[in-house]
């Protein structure tokens, strides 16, 4: 299903990435030539021509959108082999220049941390250098190894620090509550999800709660295959620089044939808010608004051996908005303020579904 996605996004998105003519007057060409030699020439800390095309490059893309950027050649190895690892600093995070925005800790972790804090440096290493896949190479590593992370809080801005580990990411975890209600809470969607979890779903014959709270994994296509998984054939919308499309998802459907009551926050993003829409086709979002960015980014490898990570377009909400500082807004409104996740507050919010759905049968 993966590669399947991936074809279908390249080819959807081919001539955006390599357009045909560049739309560049001679009068722009001419002023980034003016420019050039003027920070060559006159700018107090020699540069050398290197230095100030990579600096070009990496506006060039981070000028396409967040959580862009520019891969050097010369660190190209050392990125992709990162990202292979299987252990993160327990963080999910954004950035648009400046410093990281913390979405959401993972589950269980200190709770000083806090959705909206900033992060500063990692390992000694301001964040405010780096771009996004350079930040994103830097938080994953060996297991349990040990990175100072420096925070600022998002109110105050007082800075703290906090030794994390480098861990894999939480697992989903799947509960019966009583003999109505059933529970999967995916906090992260780079775990695994094993053959013993898929049978537990297979049979789970009550009501369905998806807790997707501080799910906001930057994998969408990720997001595609759990969908399938869960809920079975469908798609989503998706507007690129050539339009609208449907992107597909299909899969198992484990739990495609019931209706599904999906939490979610301020801390469900991107992949998060993917698997979100394809659970309200079929269900009810609860909660609170989500975090309200939800794009598709795509890897170009240039000709002398760099690479620009490019935002290439947005999914669509249920009223065809894009999900560009734009939350999914929930059908029913809850109080999630308290993240935990205790039996008495699933049973609540089953309450109230069972009670909505008396409401609508009344009508």
């Amino acid at each position: 299903m993966k590669n399947l996605f991936l074809l279908s996004m390249s080819m959807y998105f081919c001539l955006a990435a390599f357009p045909a003519e560049p739309v560049i007057t001679g009068d722009n060409w001419e002023l980034f030539r003016d420019v050039y030699s003027l920070v060559l020439d006159t700018y107090v800390e020699p540069k050398s021509p290197d230095q100030l095309l990579t600096g070009a490059l990496e506006g060039l893309a981070a000028a396409t959108g967040p959580e862009c950027g520019y891969i050097p050649g010369s660190r190209l190895a050392e990125t992709e082999a990162a990202e292979k690892s299987g252990f993160y600093l327990p963080l999910y995070i954004t950035k648009n220049g400046g410093f990281a925005g913390v979405i959401a800790p993972f589950a269980g972790e200190d709770p000083e941390i806090e959705p909206g804090d900033l992060l500063r440096f990692v390992n000694g290493r301001s964040v405010f250098d780096m771009n996004f896949p350079q930040l994103v190479a830097a938080m994953k590593g060996a297991e349990s190894h040990e990175v100072t992370c420096g925070f600022m809080k998002k109110d105050s801005f007082k800075p703290y620090e906090k030794k994390l580990s480098m861990k894999k990411p939480a697992a989903p975890v799947f509960r019966n509550i009583g003999e109505k209600c059933s529970v999967l809470e995916i906090p992260c969607l780079e775990a695994d999800i094993g053959q013993g979890l898929k049978e537990k779903l297979a049979v789970a014959r009550s009501r369905m709660i998806l807790d997707l709270r501080g799910c906001a994994s930057a994998d969408e296509s990720r997001a595609l295959v759990i969908a399938g998984m869960l809920f079975g054939k469908g798609s989503l919308k998706f507007a690129g620089k050539n339009g609208t499309a449907d992107i597909p998802f299909s899969g198992e459907g484990l739990i495609g044939n019931r209706k599904v009551v999906v939490l979610v926050d301020g801390t469900t993003a991107r992949g998060g808010e993917v698997l979100a829409l394809a659970g309200s086709k079929n269900g009810t979002l609860a909660g609170a608004e989500t975090y309200g960015f939800c794009a598709l980014h795509e890897k170009v490898m240039l000709k002398n051996g760099d690479a620009l990570v490019v935002l290439t377009g947005y999914f669509l909400d249920r009223e065809g908005r894009e999900i560009k500082d734009n939350p999914l807004k929930p059908d029913r409104a809850l109080d999630v303020s308290d993240r935990g996740r205790k039996d008495d507050f699933y049973l609540k919010v089953l309450a109230e579904e069972s009670k909505k759905d008396k409401n609508d049968t009344a009508r």
